[in-house]
């Protein structure tokens, strides 16, 4: 449903700024982060156009979570700004800009 909603968006051509909490996420399956691979390399021109600042939120001590999180980044390798971080608000500040 999350896909579904976000290619509706992208479709809509605004722009926006992405913020992810995953404080409370469980690790996703293997088929689950691919399935958002391929959505997001597959979407990836009109991201890059349009998504304009990123942040996302880990929660403390979960290393399995973060491997997830760089695998996704190291594939799709967004060109706008963006952190990860433990740190909720370091992201705001990050996104207020």
């Amino acid at each position: 449903a999350v896909l579904r909603v976000s290619s509706e968006f992208l479709d809509k051509e605004h722009t926006f700024m992405t913020s992810w909490d995953l404080r409370r996420a469980a690790v996703p399956s293997a088929g689950v982060a691919w399935e958002c691979i391929r959505w997001a390399l597959k979407n990836r021109k009109r991201l890059d156009a349009n998504n304009k600042r990123m942040s996302i939120c880990m929660p403390p001590g979960q290393p399995a979570l973060v491997a997830v999180v760089k695998l996704v980044f190291s594939i799709c390798a967004p060109v706008n700004p963006h952190i990860v971080s433990e740190s909720c608000e370091k992201c705001e500040d990050f996104m207020l800009g």
